[in-house]
């Protein structure tokens, strides 16, 4: 069995952009070109312990100023289930716009018999 990776938890406030220290990603928000940045605030973002302890002053800063808000586990694991459903459910969506179906598109054989036909 494989170790575990020991993870802290965090979600963004929203108006606060911080960086996921160490990468070019930001935690709970995202750049939207311009329109500055937009927030999802009840994202849970894992970091792994490693990187929380190698850019502890910077986390650590970012907590103590209320730019970041520390979850549990089972919140990270409670936004991961949401995401599935979400995703299931916009699948669901598309797989039941393919069924009620649009036309098919004509493929290129099609198009020589419209010809053939007139």
């Amino acid at each position: 069995m494989a170790d575990q990776i020991e993870m802290r938890y965090f979600s963004s406030v929203k108006g606060r952009a911080v960086p996921r220290h160490g990468s070019d990603a930001f935690i709970g928000c995202r750049k939207v070109k311009g329109k500055g940045f937009e927030w999802d605030t009840d994202k849970v973002v894992a970091v792994p312990l490693s990187d929380f302890q190698r850019y502890g002053r910077d986390y650590s800063n970012n907590l103590r100023r209320g730019d970041l808000e520390e979850r549990s586990k089972k919140d990270y694991d409670a936004d991961q289930e949401r995401i599935e459903k979400e995703v299931t459910a916009a699948a669901e969506k598309l797989r039941g716009k393919k069924k009620r179906g649009g036309k098919k598109p004509p493929s290129s054989s099609d198009e020589g018999r419209n010809e053939e036909e007139g």
